[in-house]
């Protein structure tokens, strides 16, 4: 799955009349950059998204975490679900970010 961040125009194409056939279509930059990050994702678990998407995600779509109990406290240790990757789109390098972490919707 590739999830970009960004404006898209969406339309309704096709035939009119009795027995119409209209389907939606959905065009721009940010449709075609998340299919090409659905492309490179290697299996389909994986989830590949733009650095400004990543930038959105609340903690429990960013970190996994555990509790440490001690006799004293309590820590909550994050550690990031999240590799950070180089992606090249119209001659642009983009950060990128890959997990095969569910998310919370």
């Amino acid at each position: 799955m590739g999830i970009s961040h960004g404006e898209i125009l969406c339309t309704k194409v096709g035939m009119g009349g009795e027995n119409s056939n209209k389907d939606l279509v959905w065009i721009g930059n940010t449709v075609n950059k998340s299919s090409k990050l659905a492309d490179i994702a290697c299996n389909p678990n994986n989830i590949i998204i733009t650095e400004e998407v990543y930038k959105k995600l609340n903690d429990a779509n960013k970190y996994s975490g555990f509790d440490n109990k001690s006799a004293y406290k309590t820590l909550m240790l994050k550690l990031d679900m999240w590799e950070e990757y180089s992606f090249i789109y119209n001659d642009v390098e983009y950060k990128v970010y890959s997990s095969s972490t569910s998310l919370e919707i």
